[in-house]
């Protein structure tokens, strides 16, 4: 994206504006009017500050990223185990809901790994969905029915699931694996077994093979 500083105008001062107001920065008596100046600049300067982004007041790409992932809310858009990982607040609430309601994520890290798509289908199959591990409407709704058991609780995740991430990576990275499927139904295993572990480390030393 191009740098947005300060004494721009226009929509895309807009939307820096309203991301910032719906996280609470006061943007001063003009509020949202496409003008970076005054205070949509402090603004922007305390959100980098509270983020530990460089504090120069210039809304670039790795600002914009970590505004954009801070205003998404949980059903904004499909979550599902990807490379890059999806990354944002609304992983960060579907965690803290997962944890909550007992099928753990690990730490709530904001980060839509294998061990939240494992939590995913968890959740999913105790609600009688299809356990695709992917968080879409349904998923999401059935999620929000229990807004009043998990909202505002502390997640809290055991030791053993909060080191089992950066365990199972060290395993994947150290020890050579071969899956072979010797059915349709074993082919469809390797592959999944071979999309997870390449989703949780690039340099995994696992292959898949179909006999």
């Amino acid at each position: 994206m191009d740098l947005i500083h300060q004494g721009d105008r226009g929509a895309a001062v807009e939307d820096v504006q309203r991301r910032l107001r719906a996280l609470g920065y006061d943007l001063g008596p003009t509020g949202i009017d496409g003008v970076f100046m005054g205070m949509t600049h402090a603004a922007v300067r305390a959100f980098q500050r509270a983020n530990g982004l460089s504090e120069d007041g210039v809304v670039g790409s790795e600002t914009w990223s970590v505004l954009v992932d801070s205003t998404f809310t949980l059903g904004d858009r499909t979550l599902y185990l990807r490379l890059p990982h999806f990354h944002g607040q609304d992983v960060r609430e579907l965690q803290t809901a997962l944890n909550v309601l007992g099928f753990s994520c690990g730490e709530v890290d904001g980060i839509f790994g294998p061990f939240t798509e494992r939590a995913v289908r968890e959740f999913q199959e105790s609600a009688g969905q299809p356990g695709d591990g992917i968080a879409g409407m349904e998923t999401v709704r059935a999620i929000g029915n229990l807004r009043h058991v998990w909202v505002g609780k502390e997640s809290v995740t055991p030791v053993a699931s909060r080191v089992a991430p950066a365990r199972a990576a060290e395993v994947l990275s150290r020890s050579t694996v071969r899956v072979v499927g010797t059915d349709t139904l074993g082919s469809m295993v390797s592959d999944r077994v071979l999309n997870l572990a390449s989703a949780t480390r690039t340099s995994h030393r696992l292959t898949a093979a179909y006999s």
